[in-house]
């Protein structure tokens, strides 16, 4: 499966599990981290040399950037 509708699904799962969830306010380093930590940060995590497409998943910042007119995450 390509890496965009990889990540797309993805994020869907994410969105999915957090609107159930409805404990109010989203956080970033409370609901989004733990899930991507598990799967994402091999590639996409704090080592510049293993990380891959210069996606960093870790922080905020770096999820949620501008990729040519695109990112990772989108907060809302």
């Amino acid at each position: 499966m390509p890496v965009p509708i990889r990540l797309f699904c993805l994020l869907q799962t994410i969105g999915l599990f957090l609107a159930h969830q409805g404990n109010g306010k989203i956080d970033f380093n409370r609901d989004i981290k733990p899930l991507l930590s598990n799967r994402c940060f091999a590639c996409h995590g704090p080592d510049e040399g293993k990380r891959k497409a210069k996606l960093r998943l870790d922080v905020f910042e770096g999820a949620t950037r501008d990729l040519d007119g695109y990112s990772a995450i989108v907060p809302g």
